[in-house]
């Protein structure tokens, strides 16, 4: 046996001897990628004499189904050990946008859904089942988190962010990545990458090359690639993607992700309800709720069958009314003769999404952000005249921005796009079983006006949380040591619910970020219930970057808030920080602790 197969060596020392006896060719083909695309049909269809290094598998979401994905991945890492000298596995990776994009693997809400959620352990969670049901198809590395900082609300990349906020970013981002390399299936082990870029070779120094090829190799025998290179069987991979346990993790972000951006107290649905009109598109398509195309091998319920089994002694009725975009009217008729009796009107509003052709409805995403397409704008207006209660449920790429919508809607609940636990998640808010969590990740503009129409962490609930008595343990501390911040909140709502305590420090000198997220708590309080939250300030999360480059805490008196929201203020304190102290790069803190009294 070679020495480089014996699994009782450490990764470094099984590529230590691989390397050294692997050609100048066979070095440079481990940084080589084959980029494959989303086409089953020519995924083997790719000649490499010195083997490959990574090869894309988002083909795999194209298969018809996960027998034929198991088989075509066996079949490209059989031919890429073949054409390898030293028979080295290729890395298999996929986007892990919302889940792994295999077919039937479990959708997850989009990365804005789940910064709106803001909740590290669920993300977490989410991270470690992506991980496993990439693992048993023979993926693993994810190309996810995207850690982009959203700043321009009209960026259609949006939803592939958790939040214009570095540090909800930076929180999210790395529970994700803790949950993917949490999962270690005997021996096989997943891990993140930030994204495969292209370079020339010939213009790296030949130490640069080195280095680069030993590292992925090193890679592969950490993550077990030589001893698992396959898909494992069909009863294994069936068991990942069908566990129970992943529907109820969708479902928990998907509810927890919902906003509720108004409501004149429609919701929850009133128990005298008698009929209820629903309308829209999305209500019967269950298609528009996701972020990726895996979801196309998974049926779930829709909006409308969903509501209509929890409300069985209601008369529910559906009309299309409209479409995704344009303005075609021809559905009015029959949306407003079935109104002429109704209690109220449930509108699906929004265009629809799709990953790899982000045209929808026939509407430029990018100068279209948040508003709904004039045959929606206008059955709304339609409506109003007639008094019929309207509760808007809105889906799509970006937060609802919408004139009349806002005017005339009595509720609105931004979905954005939750996932294959959609229909249970929305309908779980309008009955009222879930009391809505969710807060904005980020600012929502009046795409005519261009202003702040909502800012960044609003959200309402069924709930009234009281915060009173904030304070701070000590006024004055040096550059080095840790102060607290305590404030305490009651439920004074008739219904349990969670809340989201949000701290911030005031950064006057800042243009646009002018109050920067510092921590975050989400708390579950009953009825009556009260606690207080504290969190753990280190001066270190104040360290600027100085003229030589070094990050230094510098001295001055620092103004820390908590709020509802980033302009919903209701309280301030203010410590001042004595000295200097320059940070190190690993002592760099980026967000405060928390915990609950």
């Amino acid at each position: 046996m070679e020495r480089y197969m014996d699994t009782s060596l450490s990764p470094e020392e099984r590529a230590d001897d691989l390397f050294a006896k692997l050609s100048r060719e066979e070095i440079v083909a481990q940084l080589q990628n084959y980029e494959i695309g989303i086409d089953a049909a020519r995924c083997c269809d790719f000649e490499s004499e010195y083997g490959i290094g990574f090869l894309s598998a988002e083909w795999m979401q194209e298969c018809a189904d996960v027998k034929e994905a198991i088989r075509l991945q066996r079949e490209l890492q059989a031919r890429a050990m073949e054409q390898s000298p030293h028979h080295i596995p290729s890395i298999f990776y996929i986007h892990g946008l919302a889940g792994a994009h295999v077919p039937r693997a479990t959708s997850f809400p989009s990365d804005l859904n789940r910064g709106a959620n803001f909740n590290t352990r669920l993300e977490e969670l989410i991270g470690s089942i992506i991980a496993r049901q990439s693992l048993v198809m023979g993926i693993n590395y994810v190309i996810s988190p995207i850690m982009d900082i959203t700043r321009d609300f009209f960026v259609e990349r949006k939803r592939k962010t958790y939040s214009e906020a570095r540090t909800l970013g930076v929180i999210m981002g790395g529970a994700y990545t803790k949950g993917i390399r949490s999962v270690d299936i005997d021996g096989r082990r997943a891990d993140v990458i930030s994204d495969l870029n292209a370079f020339r070779v010939d213009l790296l120094p030949e130490d640069r090359i080195d280095h680069m090829a030993w590292t992925v190799i090193k890679e592969k025998f950490r993550m077990g690639l030589f001893e698992h290179p396959f898909a494992m069987d069909e009863d294994a991979v069936e068991e990942a993607l069908e566990h129970k346990a992943n529907y109820e993790i969708a479902r928990l972000g998907a509810e927890e992700s919902l906003i509720l951006l108004k409501n004149n107290g429609i919701i929850p649905l009133d128990h005298n309800v008698k009929k209820v009109v629903v309308i829209g598109p999305h209500a019967q398509d269950f298609g528009s709720y996701y972020l990726t195309e895996q979801a196309a091998h998974r049926e779930t319920q829709t909006i409308f069958d969903c509501l209509k089994n929890e409300k069985p002694a209601v008369e529910i009725v559906y009309a299309r009314g409209y479409d995704y975009g344009g303005d075609d009217k021809s559905g009015y008729e029959e949306a407003l003769a079935l109104l002429a009796d109704a209690d109220i009107a449930i509108l699906t509003l929004g265009m629809r999404y799709n990953y790899w052709n982000h045209e929808i409805g026939g509407l430029d995403i990018t100068t279209n952000c948040g508003i709904i397409p004039p045959c929606q704008e206008k059955l709304i207006a339609r409506i109003s005249e007639m008094g019929i209660p309207m509760v808007g449920i809105h889906l799509g790429v970006h937060p609802f921005a919408n004139h009349l919508g806002e005017e005339k809607l009595d509720a609105i609940l931004e979905a954005l796009l939750p996932g294959e636990a959609t229909a249970d998640a929305v309908v779980d808010v309008l009955s009222g079983k879930v009391n809505p969590c969710g807060r904005l990740p980020i600012e929502v503009y009046d795409n005519q006006l261009q202003t702040l129409r909502r800012a960044f962490g609003y959200g309402m609930s069924f709930s009234n949380f009281e915060y009173r008595d904030m304070s701070v343990d000590r006024n004055e501390v040096s550059a080095t040591e840790n102060f607290e911040i305590r404030v305490h909140l009651e439920n004074h709502g008739p219904i349990a619910g969670s809340e989201l305590i949000q701290l911030y420090r005031q950064e006057d000198k800042a243009v646009r970020e002018n109050r920067k997220l510092l921590g975050l708590r989400k708390v579950f309080f009953l009825s009556g219930e009260s606690h207080d939250v504290v969190f753990t300030i280190d001066p270190a999360q104040m360290a600027i970057p100085s003229e030589d480059g070094a990050w230094m805490v510098q001295p001055g008196q620092y103004t820390f808030m908590i709020g509802r929201s980033v302009n919903d203020i209701i309280g301030e304190v203010s410590v001042t920080i004595n000295g200097t102290d320059k940070i190190e790069g690993p002592e760099r803190v980026f967000y405060s602790t928390s915990r609950v009294e």
